[in-house]
């Protein structure tokens, strides 16, 4: 059965997050490409003291400068490799309190949310002023990083987005609305990738400039604004007790028009008002001392641990951390372009700034369209199960680094990104199993776990790409996809096997019904409540969902 136009225009209702996270990726991924160019020209230019002309056209050099070249091409990738450790080393750390602080302070969730744009911001402008000081050592720009990272970067993003978005979407939405999640965040980067090559190599708009690196973070810095600016006027809805009394009093007409979905999404997807901490009258200094405090508490890390550790029932345990690490696995693998890819395409296809953000901008919409586009067909006219689509993304992901890094050319680089096309389906798959295995008061300090090991993954992911690149850069660069594909072995093989155990948990309904008593208007109602209740999200919600896109 299709979507109404009432369902319709509550699920475009449901994006605003979406924007968000779209401006602060074009924000991010736009100074990629940009920052890298800008570290190899002060490396050439302030410490090796070449002729511009050689700088300004490295990666068509000839084979005198190849001890340079490398030289170069080694330093920018170390680099990375120290941005990405002191970017995400902070996430890492606060990502194990953030779950604990969303779920019990809800309404600081936009504020949350707020703070890596606002570093974004500031580290666009120390980028800036290394521009216009062009001959300061480009490991200053390094502290744009210590900004960002403080400032709580992706693992925040990521726990904010993803326990807003499973709170404040129906369970028959839920897959789908991911896959939108992935839509947005796919769709910023080529327009980011994109736009940051063609402004880098633009005239440049500043004196005394070799390249336009200024436009691109003048660029970065509005988007983060811009951001930051959204996220503040318009995620104004996370408190969850607003949302539980507009859920109670919705009509037949909402989107939840079935009892399974009722079930499922756990009487408005919000949280008991009892986890919800009430304000205490001490003062302003008081209230935020008090509130600090108890967010950063090692009692709630101990909770956290306790929580994704605790023993469940049907292996649940097991196959949660199993979905856990798949996920830093998947992510390592992914990263692997993040890290290198612009050395690795200067060195290997001889492409320069421009050409490379140019291919990279049109070939990353391929894995877009894999995620929302045919997703839900695979799901609608073939019966894809979550295991399924997880086990074609690692099939997928692994095939396209085996090529990329065996075919050297710029043709196996083409036919790598065309296998690809469903790698980004396992992350979605490995969401929504961890959703259904969850209970709904866990969903903070799950996700938060999750966060933490994948704030792991891009530091293990710069390190191993980063050090096995600068030791086979002479003579086997692409060995270190090759090694990539060999870890996603672990991922493929757990999807597969929690593909064949399905009968044993994956429809799994057992209720443990508990008492809540609801008071509105000095009337207290009993509403019977699951414990234990699963976020199942099945063929058929997931098929009304697809015509959403088709």
């Amino acid at each position: 059965m299709g979507l109404t136009w009432k369902e319709r225009l509550e699920l475009i209702k449901l994006l605003r997050i979406d924007i968000y996270m779209m401006l602060f990726f074009i924000s991010f991924s736009i100074s990629g490409v940009s920052l890298n160019q800008l570290v190899e020209d002060k490396v050439c230019l302030n410490q090796l003291k070449l002729d511009k002309s050689i700088c300004m056209n490295l990666e068509h050099t000839d084979n005198s400068h190849e001890t340079n070249k490398n030289y170069i091409f080694s330093k920018a990738a170390a680099f990375k490799n120290y941005q990405t450790l002191i970017f995400t080393t902070p996430g890492i750390f606060l990502s194990l309190f953030i779950g604990y602080w969303i779920d019990n302070y809800p309404s600081h969730l936009k504020y949350i949310l707020a703070a890596p744009a606002f570093g974004g911001t500031l580290g666009a402008f120390v980028i800036i002023y290394n521009c216009f000081y062009f001959e300061t050592d480009y490991m200053q720009l390094l502290s744009a990083d210590v900004l960002r990272g403080f400032a709580g970067g992706f693992a925040t993003i990521y726990t904010g987005v993803y326990t807003y978005i499973t709170r404040k979407t129906p369970a028959k939405f839920r897959a789908l609305r991911f896959a939108i999640l992935e839509f947005f965040s796919f769709i910023a980067t080529p327009i980011s990738i994109y736009l940051g090559g063609f402004l880098l190599t633009t005239p440049p708009w500043f004196d005394k400039q070799p390249r336009n690196y200024i436009a691109v973070f003048i660029v970065s810095a509005v988007c983060s604004t811009f951001a930051l600016i959204w996220v503040l006027i318009f995620v104004n809805d996370a408190d969850s007790r607003q949302e539980t009394k507009n859920n109670t009093t919705t009509d037949s007409n909402s989107l939840i028009d079935d009892q399974e979905s009722r079930d499922t999404v756990d009487d408005g997807f919000d949280a008991p008002d009892s986890m919800i901490k009430q304000p205490v009258s001490k003062g302003c200094f008081g209230n935020f001392t008090y509130t600090f405090k108890d967010i950063f508490n090692f009692a709630n890390v101990k909770s956290m641990i306790n929580t994704c550790t605790k023993k469940r029932e049907n292996g649940f345990r097991v196959r949660i951390w199993h979905s856990l690490i798949i996920s830093a696995v998947i992510l390592l693998a992914y990263m692997g372009d993040v890290a290198i890819g612009f050395p690795f395409a200067q060195k290997v296809y001889h492409w320069d700034a421009k050409y490379y953000s140019n291919i990279s901008s049109i070939l990353i919409i391929i894995p877009s369209i894999g995620t929302s586009l045919l997703s839900p067909i695979l799901i609608r006219k073939f019966g894809f199960s979550d295991t399924g689509l997880g086990i074609l993304g690692c099939l997928s992901l692994l095939s396209s680094m085996i090529i990329k890094g065996g075919w050297l050319t710029p043709v196996g680089y083409f036919v790598a990104s065309v296998c690809g096309i469903f790698g980004g389906l396992t992350p979605i798959s490995v969401r929504s199993l961890i959703a259904r295995m969850i209970n709904f008061d866990e969903i903070g300090q799950v996700y938060s776990l999750l966060s933490a090991i994948e704030s792991c993954a891009p530091a293990i992911s710069s390190l191993f790409y980063s050090n096995v690149f600068n030791a086979t850069i002479g003579s086997f660069p692409g060995l270190v996809y090759q090694i990539a594909a060999g870890l996603l072995f672990y991922p493929f093989f757990i999807l597969i096997w929690l593909d064949l155990t399905k009968s044993t948990w994956y429809d799994t309904k057992k209720v443990d019904s508990v008492s809540i008593n609801h008071h509105e208007d000095g009337v207290d109602t009993e509403v019977s409540k699951s414990s234990n209740v699963r976020f199942s999200i099945n063929s058929d919600i997931q098929t009304d969902g697809a015509q959403l896109i088709s």
